[in-house]
């Protein structure tokens, strides 16, 4: 009997484990990333996100009497009780020759084209497709591209599209810059492109709604008429998503185009994030008869997390080319959903009823019988 209380006390103290380590685990589901720590140690780096899964947070209420995320009350009273109204439930507001300061769809102007972007809240509720926009133009052309915009979740949006960097405000224009949608409505908007110079822009295009953010890179190159070679930078799914301090690897491509004789040309090599800001930089020379292809290492030790663009120029007297290819630097950090924690729960829950039974059957065997006593 005194084993089989002392093994009482151990399940009893297991148990116990298992229950604070199942806590501590579910405890952070608020968590997005929590990150070990790169020196070697165990310190643990845990960033909150209240909307981890949409699990553990409800979505507001329009026009309960709580004030929730996101609502605005019409006398600014912000208690309960008070008669306020969820943004994401108001009907759009009629949308008329001025919605912003300054000209309708001029360069930073109407409709909050241009200026600093407000601190929003990422969510899912609004997808862009394709939700990066990455052109090349002819310089001095103007062209046309379009993003579709969909409402994917179950209140009215009003978006407000806002285009941030100095390099594409008044490259990259749009007239329909506020917009409303309905849950499962899609919008079509289309953007004017036109350059004046020769290069690599780069910016970002904001859809503003209630308190969220939806931010879809721009990176636009310049070419001149008529240039010489076809021209590209790529980089394999490898070299998409890097860590902090990885290289990446890409393969440059130059065909000269209806013609076949040796040409001299200036190769220029730019990283770039989508604030403009400019990461790296260098350059060779070389001749090009026909076609040449090659592949060339870049260090990103001083990148910081985020997503950045490598650049290639192609320049030779009288005309200029640009390609460019986008890649995402990353943390080493572990990432934990709702899903993964449930998937360790299990298994712990798993391993606590296999080691019970084991230790009920191993006394069960070890306890004498009546008969022997």
């Amino acid at each position: 009997m005194k084993e089989f209380h002392k093994f009482s006390k151990k399940s009893l103290v297991f148990l116990i484990i298992v229950f604070i380590t199942s806590v501590g685990l579910f405890g952070f589901a608020n968590a997005d990333i929590i990150s070990v720590n790169s020196g070697g140690n165990t310190e643990l780096v845990i960033s909150n996100d209240n909307y981890t899964g949409g699990f553990f947070i409800k979505p507001p209420l329009c026009g309960d009497t709580f004030l929730d995320l996101g609502e605005e009350c019409e006398d600014g009273n912000p208690y309960s009780g008070d008669g306020c109204s969820n943004v994401c439930a108001v009907e759009p507001p009629a949308v008329t020759g001025d919605t912003g300061s300054g000209g309708g769809g001029g360069a930073g102007g109407g409709g909050g084209l241009g200026g600093e972007s407000p601190l929003g809240v990422i969510s899912s509720d609004l997808i862009a497709n394709p939700s990066e926009l990455s052109v090349s133009v002819n310089n001095g052309v103007g062209e046309t591209r379009e993003i579709t915009f969909t409402n994917v979740g179950v209140y009215n949006l009003i978006v407000n599209l806002k285009i941030l960097g100095d390099e594409i405000v008044g490259i990259l224009t749009t007239e329909e810059n506020i917009f409303s949608l309905n849950p499962g409505q899609q919008r079509t908007i289309v953007f004017n492109i036109r350059t004046e110079s020769g290069g690599l822009f780069t910016g970002r295009l904001l859809a503003d709604y209630s308190i969220y953010t939806l931010e879809i890179p721009v990176v636009i190159g310049s070419s001149s008429e008529n240039f010489l070679f076809d021209i590209s930078v790529y980089l394999g799914s490898a070299f998409k998503k890097i860590v902090v301090g990885n290289k990446i690897t890409a393969q440059f491509n130059l065909i000269e185009v209806n013609v076949k004789e040796k040409v001299d040309v200036t190769a220029v090599y730019i990283i770039k994030d989508f604030l403009g800001n400019k990461h790296y930089e260098g350059s060779e020379t070389y001749y090009v008869l026909g076609e040449k292809n090659y592949f060339m290492e870049f260090p990103t030790e001083d990148l910081k997390p985020g997503k950045y663009v490598l650049g290639f120029e192609v320049t030779y007297p009288g005309a200029f080319a640009v390609s460019s290819d986008t890649f995402e630097v990353v943390d080493n950090k572990i990432r934990f959903d709702f899903r993964t924690i449930l998937v360790i729960a299990a298994i712990l829950g798993v391993i606590f009823i296999i080691w019970l039974v084991r230790l009920i059957l191993v006394n069960r065997t070890q306890i004498p019988s009546n008969n022997n006593i």
